[in-house]
């Protein structure tokens, strides 16, 4: 008896996709980067740089349209790669527009610890516990930290704003919310 086989498969290197893919990016070829990538992450071997990449980047070009597609790749980049603050960040964006806001935070606050004089990391962890969650004390000091490392921000001068509102402190909140308006009227 004879025995069927199935003819060789293409054998792929991964860094040539890789390669592909990242110009494609430059080039802002999206509709050939999306298949690349994907290629790729079935091709590359898990956990490696190149597998990284692909999964960071389809998560990037999925997360309006699909977060939840784009968290699933995150958490293979969070579970590899745990320092990776980018990966954290866009963890975030995911689940606050799935609306697991608590989720959210905890992504936030791993991004914070890894980079925490990044005024963005700040200003977007101190917004979501002071209007998503209603935690404008502790979102506070984060927003305070964004402030002072982009005071000419009208969005985190108009976060900061909101958040002195909302605990009380009504003459500084004035002051930063009009000094915002100034900045982008």
């Amino acid at each position: 008896m004879s025995r069927v086989t199935s003819p060789p498969t293409e054998s792929v290197d991964p860094q040539v996709l890789r390669a592909q893919a990242e110009q494609a990016l430059r080039d802002g070829r999206v509709a050939e980067v999306v298949p690349l990538l994907e290629k790729l992450v079935h091709v590359a071997p898990d956990g490696s740089d190149v597998a990284l990449f692909a999964h960071r980047n389809l998560a990037e070009l999925q997360l309006q349209a699909d977060p939840w597609a784009a968290a699933l790749h995150l958490r293979r980049v969070v579970t590899k790669s745990p320092q990776d603050h980018v990966a954290h960040a866009l963890m975030c964006l995911c689940h606050a527009l799935l609306g697991n806001l608590r989720f959210a935070v905890g992504s936030y606050r791993r991004a914070v610890a890894l980079q925490p004089k990044n005024p963005w990391y700040n200003h977007n962890l101190g917004h979501l516990l002071d209007v998503a969650l209603g935690k404008s004390a502790e979102g506070r000091s984060y927003l305070e930290r964004a402030q002072q490392a982009k005071p000419d921000e009208d969005e985190i001068s108009s976060s900061l704003g909101h958040c002195l509102a909302r605990c009380g402190e009504l003459k500084p909140a004035l002051k930063l919310l009009q000094r915002a308006v100034r900045m982008r009227p």
